[in-house]
């Protein structure tokens, strides 16, 4: 545990689930546990602070002024409820389901007053900011809407959107009507105030999407795409793809689950590379990725190694690779994949 407060930032006792526990922020986690020593060293918990989504104040509601609504009938008097800031902050974070599945977990802590969850809601948020990772704030979003059993638009509006909307990232969503409508939207659109492009689909319309911002990169660069001799510029987007296919490939094979709601915390946390990642491609037939390393589960064109979680100074891997498509989706893989 103590590797985990060292560089402490703020400590305080709160209260969690009606008893009083110690908790306690560092520049890499947040940390809680009672304050009674002999119980203690059992119920000892910490989160790192890069797996933590978000945290939020809750409110209270009091009454506020009174108004009259008529009805057909009669006359309603109201009141009309406030909202209040209490005392009360809530972390909302990962939790992991098994090997490869993660879903969102939330705790609430009770501080003395709403000044003490304040300067805990700012001190958490500042230390988030001051990771190496830099998350999305703002994304473009294709649907699918026919793919695989045409659940498309439901597992966005169920499992991905609210995610999305408890992270505060602000997203334009597109539900394409036609193929290839993504790529050739991707030719003409203004991105240059997105921070990626989200794909919620099978492997089909991920492909569609990789391919669209390939050819977009090219003419922005003034680059001929179909001069062999051409050296292709690197995207300047990312991909994140959010499973909703039939057999769901390339997700299934980086994350190691065809699970949405993992694919869309794996976005949230993830989200671009880090700022000391390096991806530089090589010759036609080969990528070279290093940083962030890309977990393998399956096949993918050809085998990919697996890299150890955590590890931010993996040596670089090189991985061959049958296509162009395949180089640019290692390229920006890192957007979908934590390890």
């Amino acid at each position: 545990m103590a590797s985990q407060t060292e560089g402490i930032i703020l400590s305080t006792v709160v209260t969690l689930n009606g008893k009083s526990n110690r908790l306690t922020l560092s520049g890499s986690h947040l940390c809680w546990s009672p304050t009674f020593p002999e119980r203690a060293q059992y119920h000892q918990h910490y989160v790192k602070v890069t797996e933590i989504i978000t945290v939020k104040a809750e409110y209270e509601f009091h009454p506020g002024g009174h108004y009259e609504k008529y009805s057909k009938y009669s006359k309603i008097n109201t009141i009309e409820l406030l909202p209040k800031k209490s005392n009360v902050f809530s972390v909302y974070m990962i939790k992991r389901n098994g090997r490869h599945k993660w879903k969102d977990r939330k705790v609430s802590f009770h501080c003395r007053d709403s000044s003490c969850a304040n300067d805990w809601i700012e001190n958490i948020n500042r230390t988030i900011n001051k990771q190496d990772v830099s998350r999305p704030q703002r994304l473009l979003v294709f649907i699918n809407p026919v793919g695989g059993k045409g659940k498309g638009c439901k597992i966005y509006r169920e499992k991905v959107a609210p995610l999305f909307e408890l992270a505060g990232i602000v997203t334009e969503v597109i539900v394409t009507e036609r193929s290839n409508h993504a790529k050739d939207i991707l030719q003409e659109k203004e991105l240059h105030k997105i921070d990626g492009v989200i794909s919620v689909s099978g492997d089909g319309m991920a492909s569609e999407v990789v391919n669209g911002l390939l050819l977009r990169a090219q003419k922005d660069a003034g680059i001929n795409f179909n001069d062999k001799k051409s050296k292709l510029v690197s995207l300047s987007h990312r991909v994140g793809i959010i499973p909703a296919g039939s057999t769901d490939t390339i997700v299934h094979s980086t994350v190691g689950t065809s699970d949405p709601v993992t694919s869309t915390l794996h976005i949230i946390l993830v989200g671009l590379f880090s700022k000391s990642d390096k991806v530089s491609s090589l010759p036609n037939t080969t990528v070279r990725v290093s940083g962030h390393g890309v977990q393998h589960r399956g096949r993918l064109g050809t085998s990919i190694r697996s890299t150890l979680p955590g590890a931010s100074n993996l040596a670089e891997h090189l991985v061959s690779v049958p296509s162009v498509f395949l180089q640019e989706l290692m390229r920006i893989i890192g957007m979908m994949t934590l390890v």
